[in-house]
């Protein structure tokens, strides 16, 4: 029943894009090259959490691309991860039949990988790092990206656990037999909530090849 209703409110905010609440208005997207202060970070973890963004596979390899969750603190992300909003996008030739799997607990969803998707979490998911989902994929000897892409519908939506909204930045895409698409520049996390004119205190993403 609680994952009934839950699923229930979901569905109602993807239909109607309901204003947010503790906002006092409709819900307002954050940009990745704006004020950041309550953003969360994205990026592709082929073996979490050691931030592997690119691998070399040998033909006919079972990959595994985790979608990783990082920057969430009760400071700039209080409650924890409730909803969030994405698409990804393997390159042609790269695998046979990519097929997705949530790793949030509750494992609800609605929407696929290729389109569009939304995940959301029960309970809500806690400290950063969090593996929201995996990408399983066969290696098919071609080079290419695993992309984590904007949700066309619902771009960069992400809900905390106290139902307020953020966005979210990309640190890094994936790469398969190549180096890794590199993310937005100035994705990092940030030490808490800023006040307008105060410095961010970043703490950067470090690359990691095999």
């Amino acid at each position: 029943m609680t994952r009934f209703i839950l699923l229930l409110f979901c569905a109602s905010l993807l239909l109607f894009v309901v204003p947010a609440w503790g906002h006092g208005g409709p819900i307002e997207w954050v940009s990745a090259e704006g004020d950041s202060s309550s953003r969360i970070r994205l990026y592709i973890d082929f073996d979490p959490p050691n931030r592997v963004h690119s691998i070399s596979p040998e033909v006919n390899d079972e990959i595994d691309a985790f979608v990783v969750v990082d920057c969430m603190n009760p400071e700039n992300f209080p409650g924890g991860l409730g909803t969030i909003c994405i698409r990804l996008e393997v390159d042609a030739g790269v695998s046979a039949r990519p097929w997705f799997e949530s790793l949030l607990p509750g494992e609800m969803r609605i929407g696929n990988w290729k389109d569009g998707i939304t995940l959301a979490s029960t309970p809500c998911a806690g400290e950063s790092p969090v593996a929201i989902g995996v990408l399983h994929l066969r290696y098919l000897g071609k080079p290419g990206a695993v992309r984590i892409l904007d949700h066309p519908d619902f771009p960069r939506w992400v809900v905390n656990c106290e139902l307020d909204t953020t966005s979210y930045c990309v640190g890094s895409h994936g790469g398969i037999g190549m180096s890794a698409p590199a993310g937005e520049d100035g994705c990092e996390c940030l030490s808490g909530r800023r006040t307008p004119g105060q410095d961010e205190a970043g703490i950067g993403m470090p690359e990691s090849d095999e």
